[in-house]
């Protein structure tokens, strides 16, 4: 069940797939020909099948290198539970351990990024309307530091963050921008939610309530 979950949720487990069946077929392809002694399949057929495998497993491998080098999860990501450390732009280090018992909400945004403006007031919304068992924290993935603090205008969330090496973007698998990733009481991940609509608010306060809910004692329980 959790495989077919993080199939289904996880775009780089469905590129690992298809590299994965891909290959398999080239495998057996190169068997039959040797089997054979040459007659079939045609060499074309093979040749067809090797580009398809390696336009999937070039970026499949790439993807894995980053997130392997950066020690971040490599199963499903929901359910999983990062270990990080957020520097915010204030220069406070905040490890994510230390938010033990509190929901966290991850908002990964970018200056240029026109819906993740619209969404930033929002989430800093969300921070207010829900108090201090919700922690929001705005993650830049821009270029430079320099760019991020720019955009640092308006409402914010409970702590800005600027991905120094794309380090936490890695970590939680992120994408396009904007994404946000709910985090429950105990650090796992709970709830992903990518791009910027009216319905995206709901269904993130949806997800915070839900979280909220679970005790602490509840929680540890679950996940010991």
């Amino acid at each position: 069940m959790r495989l077919m979950e993080w199939i289904f949720t996880d775009p780089l487990a469905q590129l690992t797939l298809l590299a994965s069946v891909s290959g398999a077929a080239l495998a057996m392809l190169i068997v039959r020909k040797v089997m054979t002694r040459g007659r079939s399949p045609r060499w074309q057929v093979i040749a067809y099948v090797a580009l398809g495998f390696a336009i999937f497993a070039a970026p499949c491998g790439y993807f894995w290198h980053q997130i392997t080098v950066r020690n971040a999860p490599t199963g499903p990501l929901l359910h999983s539970n990062p270990q990080v450390t957020f520097k915010t732009t204030s220069g406070k280090d905040v490890p994510l351990a230390s938010l033990r018992g509190k929901v966290v909400l991850l908002d990964f945004w970018a200056s240029w990024c026109a819906p993740c403006r619209r969404s930033s007031p929002a989430i800093a919304q969300m921070q207010k309307d829900f108090g201090t068992d919700l922690v929001t924290i705005g993650i830049s993935v821009d270029d430079s530091e320099e760019e991020c603090r720019k955009a640092l205008v308006g409402p914010r969330p409970a702590y800005d963050v600027f991905d120094r090496g794309q380090y936490l973007r890695w970590a939680f698998r992120v994408g396009p921008v904007p994404q946000f990733v709910v985090l429950t009481r105990t650090g796992e991940v709970d709830a992903v939610e990518t791009g910027w609509e009216p319905a995206s608010a709901e269904r993130l306060q949806a997800a915070v309530r839900r979280n909220l809910a679970a005790t602490v004692s509840t929680a540890v329980t679950q996940n010991p």
